[in-house]
């Protein structure tokens, strides 16, 4: 356990909340607060949080993870979508690639919060590869010691992409997709 993640532990004053599985109303979840919640409930307050944060979320885009604070309140989270890899690349990525996108409200910035969700993706997604586009620039050094690389800079038409790319395939497409758009441009 490194420094940072020793950190984490100890400002433990959130919870996050697996929410990508809560198909049912009954699903509920015990707050911080003791309050008991519908998980469906949780995935719904993340919408305005991502949306008061300036990001809009992907038709595409399921709610994955909540980020509660002590009085119950969600404050970040991740919401994700999951691409299939063509034919040609199935057998190197049977697991196709999952995007996320996450958002941590400005009342907890100031802790390691965007970090504990990254690492929480992570130990939920075993298999294939991770993908993320950046928008705040202060995700990048969270994003690199969790071991995602940087596929793409400003000024691509994909904008700054990390990549926890286990397989291969995701970083290929995305250079081979970024050398064809030079190319016509």
């Amino acid at each position: 356990m490194n420094l940072y993640e020793l950190l984490c532990e100890e400002l433990d004053q959130h919870m996050i909340i697996s929410v990508d599985d809560c198909n049912e109303d009954s699903y509920e979840v015990d707050l911080p607060n003791g309050e008991t919640v519908s998980c469906s409930d949780l995935a719904g307050e993340l919408y305005p949080v991502f949306s008061n944060n300036g990001i809009r979320i992907m038709s595409n885009e399921n709610p994955f993870s909540v980020l509660v604070n002590l009085d119950g309140k969600v404050v970040g989270g991740i919401v994700t979508s999951h691409d299939l890899e063509d034919d040609e690349d199935f057998d190197m990525n049977p697991y196709g690639t999952t995007n996320f996108s996450i958002v941590v409200d400005p009342s907890a910035r100031k802790s390691p919060w965007a970090y504990k969700l990254i690492k929480h993706l992570i130990r939920n997604i075993p298999r294939g590869d991770i993908k993320g586009q950046v928008i705040n620039p202060a995700i990048i050094p969270l994003l690199r010691m969790s071991g995602f690389e940087q596929l793409t800079q400003d000024g691509s038409p994909h904008g700054v992409i990390f990549v926890l790319d286990r397989t291969g395939t995701t970083k290929q497409s995305l250079q081979k997709a970024d050398e064809d758009w030079r190319l016509d441009n």
